[in-house]
């Protein structure tokens, strides 16, 4: 195994380009960058250091074998609250700790992040990805992998071909986009705007904001916490069905939801989520 050691007693620009391989990063609270590089040309794998970044990269020249020979798996170590930047042909990602920002682009390697604080920029053709938290803008696309956020702020875009989308905690906008997927939130306070050709939506809760949603034969699901006024424009194929008793117009600074669907043979649900329940009863 190759080591590399930089004095780094701030947060850096982190930069990696491979071919094949693996990524994994941990930013800490250290003062020094640490990469660890293990494979048949570890050697040749170009490490420099310039003021406020350190750059990984393998050789770009044609005629170097095939991605499996070339194939490098990487530790770094590196101070927190930098900016991450990985570009890779098949290698799965991984980021623990926290940094400012994350720019991960992989041909078909799972990508997992901790916590972003500003960006978190994701693309893979094939992979699946785990994000932790991001307070800033999050952009988040996969061909055929599924998406998987504990908790969502500020502007998002969520796009899978045909793998589904679970986001925990949704505190601010969420686009969604997929060819079949489903898209499921566990709360949420804010604006959604979904579009699926035969995806499911489900909503756990909704304390104030707008859904917009197009699905061709999904069903959507949304729970809202009783005494909350709701607005609806609905076209389905098939009778809406709601349990939730009408509560009226919003009064000043009160929070409501605007649901906007459409769908071609699923059914549209409006319930009372149980959390709201409880809350009445105490």
């Amino acid at each position: 195994m190759r080591t590399e050691t930089f004095e780094t007693p701030g947060p850096i620009q982190l930069g990696v380009e491979i071919r094949s391989g693996s990524v994994f990063v941990t930013a800490a609270e250290v003062t020094q960058t640490t990469v660890e590089i293990e494979g048949k040309h570890a050697d040749e794998v170009v490490v420099e250091q310039e003021e406020g970044a350190v750059w990984v990269e393998t050789p770009k020249a044609r005629g170097l074998g095939s991605d499996r020979e070339w194939a490098i798996d990487l530790r770094i170590s590196t101070p927190a609250h930098g900016d991450v930047t990985v570009q890779s042909g098949s290698a799965p990602v991984a980021v623990k700790g926290s940094v400012q920002t994350a720019r991960v682009k992989t041909g078909s390697g799972d990508v997992q992040l901790d916590e972003v604080a500003a960006e978190a920029l994701v693309d893979t053709g094939s992979g699946q990805i785990v994000v932790g938290r991001c307070a800033g803008d999050t952009r988040l696309r996969t061909g055929s992998g599924g998406v998987e956020a504990a908790g969502l702020r500020g502007e998002a875009m969520i796009a899978t071909g045909s793998g589904h989308a679970s986001v925990g905690e949704l505190t601010g906008n969420l686009g969604y986009k997929a060819g079949s997927g489903h898209l499921r939130v566990g709360r949420m306070h804010g604006d959604l705007k979904a579009r699926t050709g035969s995806g499911r939506l489900d909503i756990g809760r909704i304390c104030g904001g707008e859904i917009d949603v197009r699905t061709g034969s999904g069903d959507v699901t949304v729970h809202v916490p009783l005494g909350t006024p709701v607005w609806t424009d609905i076209v389905s194929g098939r009778p809406v069905e709601s349990s939730l008793p009408s509560a009226g117009e919003p009064a000043p600074g009160q929070d409501f939801v605007k649901l906007n669907a459409r769908t071609g043979s699923g059914v549209v649900r409006l319930r009372a989520d149980e959390m709201s329940r409880t809350e009445q009863i105490v």
